[in-house]
């Protein structure tokens, strides 16, 4: 699994994009163009996640026998989008410290893996050094202009 990571200072994508490349077949159909898409990730570009911050973070626990759902919307830093993620099958919700204040906090970026038994992880990675770690089963993508 290869990840994006920042070294003195610079962010670095290429290892991530080349794991993505190698595994996009076992990326769900439903979000590939999304999640290979290098645009999502650019520091500046109306399609990026960015300089988005978190509006809406709702997470149900077994919810009528079903499994946990996650449901966080980021806005856009060009405040024109918005970008929903509806997580279902949640096996696993990790904060990165105990700060749980994302109010207005600008992430920086995100990071899509593939794990074994047909579960994925996605992380975001906010300004303030939070990160949100969420390991699941299913997920929709959702975009929106606001």
């Amino acid at each position: 699994m290869s990840k994006i990571y920042k070294k003195k200072g610079v962010w670095y994508f290429d290892e991530y994009f080349n794991y993505l490349e190698k595994n996009v077949n076992l990326i769900p159909p439903d979000i590939q163009d999304f999640i290979v898409d290098p645009d999502r990730y650019l520091f500046q570009d109306e399609k990026t996640l960015h300089d988005s911050y978190l509006i809406h973070f709702l997470y149900k626990i077994n919810n009528r026998n079903s499994k946990d759902e996650l449901l966080i919307k980021l806005k856009g830093s060009y405040d024109n989008r918005i970008f929903e993620f509806s997580f279902k099958n949640v096996i696993k919700l990790e904060f990165s410290s105990s700060i749980k204040n994302f109010k207005k906090v600008d992430m920086v970026v995100h990071q899509f893996h593939i794990l074994k038994n047909g579960s994925f992880q996605y992380e975001f990675f906010f300004v303030n050094g939070q990160t949100i770690k969420i390991v699941f089963k299913d997920i929709e993508i959702r975009e929106y202009f606001a």
